[in-house]
């Protein structure tokens, strides 16, 4: 488990929820997350698993949904950080745990579901995770992953980034995070037992960094510093742009993935 990222989400948990996130979670994506899960296939009383859940803002949704459907929705949310966790204001069992070592019964779930969680594993260990999810979900069941995907030109400038950012602010650990290709999670997502595999949609997260006072300024300014020197052709690439203030946005493609067991 990555004790540096635990002390990042636990920091920003209450703020988690609020403005300076709100273009990284990207919570208009929700009706097309939802839609992904293919409610009308589910049982009259289902089982769901939010893994790596953060605030649950995907699961909470996902449950209003299933009961304006008529169904029953019982909620299970999973998260390493307790913080997390203690902020998502809804009735559900809640894990906390390693996603790489889920501490719930084999076949118990109808769906399991994770946004922007797989990247925050190191890379070594998000097929354990992936697998985990396969062992809880009932025969026949899916798995929507939603997560950030790079291309084979920008990985490594996104690891960078996101690995640069956690280490300035305090939070590094002992494992990176690392942000998998389409390819890549295609790959996990088949060598972890997965039968049919779909890409459902793409969006793009803008994310602006330093908006959220993550870290002290003279820190955000080495990180901008960084951002700066990125080859040209690979900045236009991830949209990365210059802020008046001397600050920089870019984007982030996601990808929303439904796999069956």
């Amino acid at each position: 488990m990555n004790t540096g990222l635990m002390r990042r989400y636990n920091k920003i948990a209450s703020s988690w929820n609020g403005d300076a996130y709100v273009t990284l979670r990207r919570d208009d994506m929700l009706p097309e997350i939802i839609k992904a899960v293919s409610i009308p296939s589910l049982p009259a009383i289902a089982t769901i698993l939010e893994a790596m859940c953060g605030t649950a803002k995907v699961g909470i949704a996902l449950k209003e949904a299933i009961e304006k459907s008529g169904r029953t929705c019982n909620l299970s949310l999973l998260d390493f950080s307790q913080a997390m966790l203690d902020q998502a204001d809804v009735a559900a069992e809640k894990v906390c745990a390693d996603a790489c070592e889920i501490p719930l019964d084999s076949e118990s779930f109808d769906l399991v579901l994770t946004r922007f969680g797989i990247h925050d594993i190191e890379q070594t260990k998000q097929l354990l995770a992936i697998r985990e999810v396969l062992r809880v979900l009932k025969k026949s069941s899916h798995y929507v992953l939603v997560t950030f995907c790079t291309s084979s030109e920008t990985q490594f400038y996104y690891n960078k980034i996101a690995n640069l950012k956690d280490e300035l602010a305090g939070n590094k650990g002992e494992a990176n995070r690392f942000f998998p290709t389409e390819e890549e999670c295609l790959n996990l997502l088949s060598d972890a037992g997965f039968g049919r595999i779909e890409i459902k949609n793409r969006f793009s997260s803008k994310i602006k960094l330093q908006g959220t006072g993550e870290m002290p300024e003279e820190k955000s300014k080495l990180w901008a510093d960084f951002v700066s020197k990125i080859p040209s052709k690979i900045k236009k690439k991830m949209h990365i742009q210059k802020q008046a203030n001397g600050n920089f946005e870019y984007d982030f493609p996601v990808t929303v993935f439904v796999a069956e067991k």
